[in-house]
């Protein structure tokens, strides 16, 4: 994978660097999980989470999966020493995550709605070639959307 194609802007910058994407999902990898015993516990951890969520709030799920990992000595000195740490940034992070997708799918509602108001706006006054163009062309589509207060 290309730098590069996370962004949109197609001109050509100062550094491009291409990276290999490596799934570190429990239960994939296992010859990198074999090479790095924390890496592996960490996925581990990660997996009794999203397991744990299916039938528990979140912060009852992070504290069984780090009381889980420490019984079978997943990660167990580390989650000893750090316990009260490791749950709270893991709910910090669970937290944030669910933040973004709501945002990103109230963003999505919204620009869903405001558009249906314009195609239907557009239709009733019968410019369905401004709707063509809008659909196709984002700046114009912006000036309908100004030109009628959406």
């Amino acid at each position: 994978m290309k730098l590069s194609d996370a962004f949109e802007n197609d001109a050509y910058g100062c550094l491009e660097m291409i990276v290999r994407v490596i799934n570190i999902n429990f239960g994939y990898n296992r010859e990198l999980f074999g090479k790095c015993r924390s890496l592996c516990g960490y996925a581990y951890f990660i997996d009794q989470i999203r397991q744990n969520l299916a039938v528990m709030e979140l912060e009852r799920a992070v504290e069984t999966a780090v009381n889980e990992c420490i019984e079978k000595n997943i990660l167990k000195e580390f989650l000893l020493e750090q316990k009260a740490e490791v749950i709270t940034m893991s709910i910090y992070e669970y937290n944030e995550e669910y933040v973004r997708e709501t945002f990103y799918e109230d963003g999505k509602a919204e620009g869903e709605g405001r558009l249906l108001q314009l195609m239907k706006m557009l239709l009733e006054e019968g410019k369905e070639a401004e709707l063509k163009k809008g659909i196709i062309d984002r700046e114009y589509r912006e000036q309908l959307y100004a030109q009628r207060s959406l």
